[in-house]
């Protein structure tokens, strides 16, 4: 009976050893399978994304594993056949780790408290320190339970429903999970991670990054679209190897740079590829509305946004201008949730071009389109502002005035776009139709305007 015993004991051992070196790529295929049954979803972009980061990364520095962080998580079965996102988090504690997202188990659909939080995720990930289920993801995380081992290419988490595998790098963590709930894809942005964030101290780290953003774009070497340039690199790569210009040799030639990757104090390596983009003809298929100055990639305006950087780190700052407007009006972005924040930093960076060159009355009235943009001023935009008010001795009873001239000059460029006049110059902001009627009462009352005595 002991040698029985002993017998099984040595089996199971090997069982649950061999189990436990299994890596990710043998269980690719039943990821790959699940794909095909979502390729009409109006969310496809999202998981096909998240997948080709996950298998495209390597695998992640182990300091990245004990540190707690938030992200978005998408479910595959049958309960999410539109492939909604939810909230996720990953924990660490005491060498165990633990990774969930946060879905009702009756509706399977997000909430509006959930889609809030994808959207700051998505589109204004410095916002989201401000959503309610961030907080709660910090406090009311479940408990970290589950072991993990170290393979080859990844790092392996077993728990009792489920098997995970993580890669990622120093800005991402990426995660896939296989068990009981099916699928789950997770990405995690480690810029949000941090041993001391937690209630105020994240949302107050957030609002210092924000800060240092802005103050960024008065640099040497701007480059707005930073945060995006591993997209850039998936988007060419894609359109690189499948589609209609995987055989095309112009745009293999034109596009072989990419490799390289962008740098903010290298754009020049980049200079002809974004040019190229910008006269390149995309099929139907990847336009917006059939328009051919959007493509769904964004690569367009993106291209323009970047050159008007590579000629602001030139010194050459009226091309800049002339890139930073080519932006706004002839590529603009096909994501409107994203419009306003980019609007916002071109006119910034119009501004702070503009001062370079000597130009202080152009420079002010594109702050003030800054400021009128999005029917918000944020506490950024005030002090930066207010910093120019304070260098450049500004009379501010003058001032008003000026502002108050100039709140009478508005005039529709086309939809959502308006122009005015500040100090005999034109400039530009952007405001949704159905608000530009309460805009200038709005601008009156805020804290911006009633602090110009």
């Amino acid at each position: 009976m002991k040698q029985l015993y002993l017998i099984m004991t040595l089996l199971t051992c090997f069982i649950t050893a061999e189990a436990q070196q299994k890596s990710f790529s043998e269980y690719e295929s039943k990821l790959d399978n699940a794909l095909k049954n979502y390729s009409k979803s109006s969310n496809f972009k999202y998981l096909e994304d998240l997948v080709t980061y996950f298998k495209t990364a390597k695998k992640i520095n182990p300091k990245h594993l004990t540190k707690d962080v938030t992200g978005i998580a998408i479910f595959l079965d049958n309960g999410n056949r539109n492939l909604n996102l939810f909230p996720a988090v990953y924990t660490y504690d005491n060498d165990k780790i633990d990774i969930s997202a946060l879905r009702s188990g009756v509706t399977k659909m997000p909430n509006d408290d959930m889609k809030e939080y994808v959207d700051a995720f998505l589109n204004n990930w410095r916002s989201i320190g401000k959503t309610k289920v961030f907080k709660s993801l910090l406090v009311d995380h479940p408990k970290a339970e589950s072991t993990y081992t170290e393979l080859q290419n990844e790092y392996k988490v077993f728990s009792p429903a489920d098997v995970s595998f993580i890669r990622g790098n120093d800005d991402w963590m990426y995660a896939v999970s296989f068990g009981s709930e099916g699928i789950i894809i997770y990405a995690f942005k480690l810029s949000l991670a941090d041993e001391e964030i937690s209630g105020k101290k994240v949302v107050e780290k957030i609002k210092l990054e924000k800060e240092d953003e802005f103050t960024a774009f008065l640099e040497k070497y701007p480059f707005a679209h930073s945060s995006d340039d591993h997209n850039i690199y998936s988007y060419i790569k894609r359109l690189r190897e499948s589609g209609p210009f995987s055989k095309d040799k112009e745009f293999l030639k034109n596009t072989e740079s990419y490799t390289k990757g962008i740098k903010r104090d290298s754009l020049a390596n980049q200079a002809a590829m974004f040019n190229y983009f910008l006269k390149l003809k995309f099929p139907k298929e990847l336009l917006e509305d059939g328009d051919e100055n959007i493509d769904t990639y964004g690569l367009k305006h993106v291209s323009a946004h970047t050159l008007g950087d590579y000629y602001f780190s030139r010194q050459d700052y009226n091309k800049a201008i002339e890139y930073y407007k080519k932006a706004v009006f002839d590529f603009p972005l096909s994501n409107e949730s994203r419009v306003c924040s980019h609007v916002e930093d071109l006119l910034l960076s119009i501004s702070t071009s503009y001062r370079q060159l000597g130009k202080i009355n152009d420079a002010y009235a594109s702050l003030l389109g800054m400021i009128y943009s999005c029917d918000y001023i944020s506490g950024v935009e005030e002090k930066k502002f207010n910093h120019f008010i304070t260098l450049d001795q500004v009379d501010k009873n003058q001032l008003k005035k000026e502002i108050d001239q100039s709140l009478v000059t508005f005039k529709k460029l086309k939809s959502n776009y308006y122009s005015f006049t500040f100090r005999n110059t034109t400039s530009f902001f952007y405001v949704k139709d159905e608000f530009i009627k309460n805009i200038a009462n709005h601008i009156t009352a805020t804290h911006f305007y009633n602090s110009l005595k």
